[in-house]
């Protein structure tokens, strides 16, 4: 790069006192080399060699970085520094009400007005919306309290700049209002607004109905009426009530079914025990009745059980102990106290069996004895 101590090429003529033609300005037109000062536009880019010799386009590239919101309404770029909405450096862009800066289009060196002076901006931080100024006495810094703007603590940093020390001092900018508009076609860049006039009194685009205005993410959001908040509530209302009510039905069938279940066994229960008194009468009856005599039991060779052991073998004569139906009475599965599984059969109180034709059966199967035949461990009368 070629730097002269004049980076102004001009062409005068030969009088002393002429008028001077710029034919070609070094600071608005950068080449290989960026110095401070100098004016870079949106268009336009810096990119590095690819190496020392050659200067053809290497891996790094010098641009604005236009990150963030930008509309129609944004103040051009003042040398590398961008001037994001709401902040105004002129009467043409950004908000009124941000109308603090002033930009040295020679230099590219933005500036804060304020009631105090004007100071230079070293640095503006649009996401956080805040910008840093450099002040010599921060005790001196007075702001127009008329515009959104507030003094913070000064950010613990000095530099030196014409040989004293200077603070860099935070200013948080507030959220703007709705953009001003004159037509329609001027709040493009804000979706959901029209151009309509504000409470100001000024024409701004305001959102369309639904939609809020967010000063710090500078658009409309989208909000619920107090109809459709209602509406919701009262519809989450139905659906809890629809299921509570519905839980409430099962739990009364459940338990109407549970109890009519205890009572149908309780009632099971009640019979098995009438039907088990029942034949244990019946057989006394026909032992008292003298048709059962002692000599009788002469004929049979296999041990006489107690009712006793024999309602613990099946237990209580239990329906899941039941084998089947014969006919003359039901068949139970046992298990007597030595380990040894019996099958029972037992008279049925309607049964039309009488206490010789049991005799008669008991002795038969007493005597016979055959592998394909079911042996006979006892009786029990």
């Amino acid at each position: 790069m070629h730097v002269g101590w004049n980076p102004r090429v001009s062409h005068a003529p030969n009088n002393e006192y002429g008028n001077v033609t710029s034919l070609w300005e070094s600071f608005e037109n950068p080449t290989d080399t960026f110095l401070p000062g100098m004016l870079l536009r949106g268009d336009m880019n810096l990119t590095s060699w690819r190496d020392r010799d050659d200067p053809g386009s290497g891996s790094f590239t010098f641009m604005l970085d236009t990150a963030g919101k930008t509309t129609v309404q944004n103040c051009e770029p003042c040398g590398t520094n961008m001037i994001p909405y709401p902040l105004s450096t002129s009467s043409n862009c950004g908000d009124p009400m941000y109308f603090s800066f002033n930009c040295n289009t020679t230099s590219g060196q933005v500036s804060f007005k304020a009631l105090s002076g004007t100071y230079r901006v070293t640095s503006i931080d649009q996401n956080t919306s805040k910008f840093f100024i450099q002040v010599k006495d921060v005790d001196s810094l007075r702001l127009n309290q008329s515009f959104a703007f507030n003094l913070t603590t000064p950010r613990n940093s000095s530099s030196n700049v014409s040989s004293r020390v200077t603070d860099d001092v935070k200013i948080v900018w507030e959220p703007s209002l709705e953009a001003i508009c004159n037509l329609s076609a001027d709040c493009e860049d804000w979706p959901h607004s029209t151009c309509k006039s504000a409470s100001d009194g000024k024409r701004r685009c305001l959102c369309t109905i639904s939609f809020r205005w967010d000063g710090t993410k500078l658009s409309c959001t989208q909000v619920s009426s107090p109809s459709e908040k209602g509406m919701i509530l009262l519809l989450i209302a139905g659906i809890t009530s629809v299921i509570v009510l519905c839980a409430m039905t099962f739990i009364y069938i459940w338990r109407r079914k549970m109890t009519k279940r205890q009572e149908n066994r309780q009632i099971d229960q009640r019979n098995r025990v009438q039907r088990m008194l029942y034949s244990e009468s019946y057989v006394q009856d026909l032992i008292d009745s003298g048709e059962f005599q002692e000599e009788d039991e002469k004929g049979i060779d296999v041990p006489f059980y107690d009712l006793e052991s024999i309602r613990i073998a099946t237990n209580n004569f239990s329906d899941e102990n039941k084998l089947g139906q014969g006919g003359y009475g039901l068949v139970y599965k046992g298990k007597l106290p030595s380990g040894q599984e019996i099958a029972v059969k037992r008279l049925s109180s309607v049964s039309g069996q009488g206490l010789l034709e049991f005799k008669n059966e008991v002795v038969l199967i007493a005597k016979l004895q055959h592998r394909n035949l079911a042996r006979l461990y006892g009786y029990c009368i």
